[in-house]
Parts: structure tokens; sequence; C-alpha cells
């Protein structure tokens, strides 16, 4: 099996548009990917952070993975503690 890493959201999103018509398994990644980038905010806060990590929380859904640690939940809740002095 090859793997292959895209970095960069521009990037990302040109490749999903270009394989888009091919893909069948992956296709409601995509789905979720191009919504990801409709809501991505040209400066993120907390509430934009919230609506993006919601919506990559939507990918555990199409996933099975045992690993992942970070969701949504977690960014409110930390965001919930107040600021930090660091």
């Amino acid at each position: 099996m090859t793997e292959y890493t895209i970095v960069g959201k521009n990037y990302v999103i040109e490749i999903l548009r270009m394989l888009y018509p091919y893909l069948r398994l992956k296709r409601n990644h995509a789905k979720v990917a191009f919504e990801i980038e409709k809501k991505w905010p040209e400066k993120f806060g907390q509430k934009n952070l919230l609506v993006i990590g919601k919506l990559v929380d939507r990918f555990k859904e199409l996933n099975y993975s045992k690993k992942r640690k970070n969701t949504s939940l977690t960014v409110k809740e930390f965001f919930a503690q107040g600021p930090c002095n660091d």
C-alpha cells in the first residue's frame, strides 16, 4: 500500500476536487472537507474553531479510530477553563 501526504488546506481541496468524480468509498469524506472549506474563517476565534471542530468530528462517524483524543468537545472544555497565562 502507498500513502501520499498533502499539506495545506488549499492543496487538499484542489486535489479532492480533481479526484471527486472518481471517489467511491471516500466521497462522503470529501463532502465534509468541502463543507469545512466553505466555513474556514480568515481568522480563528473560539466560536470559529468550535464550528470547524464539529465538522471535523463528522469524520469520526465515517472512520473507525480508537486513537483520536481531541474532539470539538475537548476544545470546548478547554475554552471553558478560561484564559491561560503562558
